[in-house]
């Protein structure tokens, strides 16, 4: 009677551990849809993000609100998937773009200033001077020269 007692409990204990694994991958096999599905979403925001032409009112709010997410989440997510935080990509985004304008246009810096989002002047020749080692002015004019 022992011995068919033992049988049964290791064929009910080997029956729950398998029940258990295939439930593990399960889970496994969600999670890396789940991550492959995130990570797709993610290139879509930043491809957004990176092609947006309302830069002047982009946050990581508004994105959030776009994709119908918190911005908590979104920043949490993107950060993971992305390796950056959203809010640099975004910032980076604007100050390339104010770039492209100061090369290609007779814009004042003011008004670039105002179409990336900065209603101040001089936060944003501040920022511009962080990330690109020049003022939004000596930018435009070391471009010009190297180009003429």
């Amino acid at each position: 009677f022992r011995f068919f007692h033992k049988f049964f409990s290791c064929l009910i204990i080997t029956h729950q551990c398998t029940k258990h694994q295939l439930h593990l991958r399960a889970l496994q096999h969600m999670t890396e849809q789940d991550l492959e599905n995130s990570a797709t979403e993610m290139t879509g925001i930043a491809n957004y993000i990176s092609s947006c032409e309302e830069l002047d009112t982009l946050t990581v709010s508004t994105v959030a609100e776009r994709y119908g997410m918190n911005a908590s989440s979104l920043s949490h997510r993107f950060k993971k998937q992305m390796g950056c935080n959203i809010s640099d990509y975004i910032f980076t985004c604007k100050m390339n773009h104010a770039c492209a304008l100061l090369r290609s246009t007779d814009q004042t810096v003011a008004e670039i200033a105002q179409k990336v989002g900065y209603s101040q002047y001089t936060s944003f020749v501040r920022q511009f001077k962080r990330q690109k080692g020049l003022t939004p002015t000596a930018y435009r004019d070391a471009w010009r020269k190297e180009h003429e």
